[in-house]
């Protein structure tokens, strides 16, 4: 199972007294004794939580099984999101998650990643066989959660891997010329030193790009304030200059290497509270996996103030599926990064949390934009790990449901030790 590393629990602490309030006081790390304040976790009865229906012990997660090529896919993508270019490094105010998608098999034009790319992608991936790919898209919004008057700012970027040169570069013109016909009176604007770079705008504020990069075809859509060309053409150039050095220090899997990455074969990936059992806003079935901080960050509402947390607090993988699951560094690390998450932005509301984990932080998000929309949340912690969950707004049972879930990931968690 899942052993946390550098940690050792010390004794209990006074457990006759504490056991009669139903709860074990844990340090962890003889070093943080010395002369200082130590983190304390309240740790309940696991069998005193009310967790419903929902599944309370580890168990292996079927979705990180390898049984067809598309399962090869997304796990190379996982790992591939690490490598993709982060909106905010070209924008800090393009910081609102909009959405986040992997490359299983594209086999429809309804596939979550093929919706966000242009009509008739599904079949440009199958003739040549794109084998990987990424995308995620940010926006910035006002405190009201609209957009200001022609204020609105997003930056898409995704990265496409083909089996060679000339697939990348038949893929990047066949999606150019697609999207141009999607798009009336779309005329070319020059990329400063990117001859190369296919820059299409009808109105000069929306503009997409493709371009091929070795194996590679790497895509973007800017869209600025007002029409301003030149802009357009600088921001293109930013981030594909951004993307291009990424991409040169990513190193694909070897086939025969997939079923042994860490993004399909960590244990972590038993420690988050599966989908499929009746948990309301799910993260989604295709995005379920382990990621490394570095991927994991496309997946927050914040990446730039995650990436930070996710530093300050030793994250080395994070599990995903109907729970999140981050391994930190120890504890301290641990209660760190459990404030970071949920550090409340301008729409955020706290919520009551069950009542026997007392270490739980929970709160309402009224996003308009992102893949979870508005939601209720709780995060707790245990040891080294960070557990989080989530349900959908405007179910009448929603507190329960949301007291029920991270009840259920804190007990999962507690047992995979």
């Amino acid at each position: 199972m899942m052993p946390p590393r550098h940690t050792r629990p010390l004794a209990l602490l006074a457990t006759s007294i504490l056991m009669t309030c139903g709860a074990i006081a844990l340090a962890v790390d003889d070093h943080e004794l010395a002369g200082r304040a130590v983190p304390v976790m309240t740790v309940p009865e696991l069998s005193a939580l009310s967790t419903g229906k929902f599944r309370t012990v580890p168990q292996r997660n079927d979705n990180l099984v390898v049984r067809r090529k598309a399962d090869a896919f997304s796990a190379e993508s996982r790992r591939m999101l690490a490598y993709l270019a982060q909106p905010t490094d070209i924008d800090p105010e393009v910081d609102i998650l909009e959405t986040t998608e992997i490359f299983g098999e594209a086999s429809d034009e309804d596939d979550a990643f093929a919706r966000n790319l242009p009509t008739g992608f599904a079949a440009v991936a199958a003739r040549h066989r794109v084998v990987g790919g990424v995308l995620t898209i940010r926006q910035n919004y006002n405190q009201s959660g609209t957009f200001t008057p022609r204020g609105r700012k997003a930056i898409f970027v995704g990265v496409l891997r083909l089996p060679d040169e000339d697939a990348a570069r038949a893929v990047g013109a066949e999606l150019a010329a697609a999207a141009s016909a999607q798009t009336p009176g779309q005329h070319s604007i020059p990329v400063p030193d990117l001859a190369q770079t296919l820059l299409g705008s009808a109105d000069d504020e929306l503009g997409d790009s493709f371009t091929a990069h070795g194996k590679y075809v790497v895509i973007t859509r800017i869209r600025i304030p007002g029409p301003d060309a030149g802009l357009l053409a600088t921001q293109t150039a930013r981030i594909l200059d951004k993307q291009f050095t990424l991409l040169d220090e990513y190193v694909p899997s070897r086939a025969d290497d997939i079923p042994g990455l860490p993004e399909l074969s960590d244990e972590l990936a038993e420690s988050a509270l599966p989908s499929g059992d009746g948990l309301y806003g799910r993260f989604g079935q295709h995005l379920a996996g382990v990621y490394g901080p570095r991927a994991h960050a496309h997946l927050e509402r914040n990446s730039s103030a995650a990436a930070t947390a996710f530093a300050d607090a030793g994250v080395d993988l994070i599990a995903r599926d109907g729970g999140i699951v981050y391994r930190t560094r120890d504890l301290a690390a641990a209660f760190r990064l459990q404030l970071a998450l949920t550090e409340p932005e301008p729409t955020d509301q706290p919520v009551p949390t069950p009542a026997r984990l007392v270490d739980a932080r929970c709160f309402e998000s009224k996003h308009s934009m992102g893949p979870d929309g508005t939601y209720f949340s709780c995060v707790v912690v245990y040891g080294r790990y960070v557990g989080v969950v989530r349900t959908r707004y405007g179910d009448p049972k929603t507190e329960w449901t949301l007291h029920q879930a991270i009840s259920a990931q804190y007990a999962i968690i507690a047992r995979s030790e």
